[in-house]
This record gives structure tokens, C-alpha cells and sequence, in this order.
């Protein structure tokens, strides 16, 4: 029977690509499967931690707040299904916002990127445009 793989702290940052706070931080919100100390008192981590951090950081990626993070795995009974659907809704309600501000965004560096430097008014250009988006 194999034992199972466990991961010190310094390895599990290095694979997952946090540092020990990050990982501190996750412990104590309880995102990370349970530690195991070694007979000399070593931190280690189960392999799946690398799975549980990998869902962090792509709920994170999608907007997801840590506390909606912590909530999803929950979400996998038949009687969730309205809670996991109403949670990817609002998501991706929130995504397309943040989408139509990136946008905008690139629309106003665009323009001040394409103004010739010579015609550059007195003062800085991308406050005076983001001024005027304030206006509109």
C-alpha cells in the first residue's frame, strides 16, 4: 500500500506558485485540506492541497470572493443546484461589467496613445481623459 505524497511548506508554495503567507492565509480560512506534521514537526500537505489551491486561484481568476471560494465545493448536492447556478449568474453578471470597463478603458488609453506627443496639452493627458469620461 503507497502512503500517501505530503509536501512541506516550501515545496507546496514553489508548485502552486504562492508564498507561506498566502498559504498561512488559506489555512486559517480553512480553503486547505488539514496538515500533517512530521515526527520532527514539519508542516506537511497532502497532495490534494495542490488541487484545492489550484481551485482558489482559478476562482479567483473568475471573480470569485474567498468566502464564495469556500462555499462552492460545498455546492455539489442536487438541492445546491440553484445556489451553484445563482452564484456562476452573478459572476458572470459581474464579469461582463468589469469586461465593459476594461474596454472602455483600452478606448481611452487607445486614443491617448494615437494623439501625436506635439499635440499633447500642458498637464497629464490621461487625467484630463479620464475627466472627461467622468463628464459623459
Amino acid at each position: 500500500m503507497n502512503a500517501e505524497q505530503h509536501f512541506r511548506t516550501s515545496q507546496i508554495c514553489k508548485e502552486a506558485g504562492i508564498d507561506r503567507e498566502t498559504l498561512r492565509f488559506y489555512e486559517i480560512r480553512g480553503l486547505v485540506p488539514e496538515l500533517h506534521r512530521s515526527s520532527n514537526s514539519y508542516r506537511e500537505y497532502p497532495s490534494d492541497t495542490l488541487l484545492c489551491l489550484d481551485f482558489i486561484r482559478q476562482g479567483k481568476a473568475a471573480g470569485f470572493t474567498l468566502a464564495e471560494i469556500g462555499r462552492l465545493p460545498s455546492l455539489t448536492a442536487d438541492s445546491d443546484f440553484t445556489e451553484l447556478r445563482a452564484a456562476a449568474e452573478s459572476q458572470i453578471a459581474a464579469l461582463n461589467v468589469r469586461i465593459a470597463e476594461l474596454q472602455e478603458m483600452r478606448a481611452l488609453l487607445t486614443e491617448l496613445a494615437s494623439k501625436p506627443i506635439a499635440d499633447a496639452d500642458v498637464g497629464c493627458p490621461i487625467l484630463r481623459l479620464f475627466a472627461r469620461k467622468g463628464r459623459k
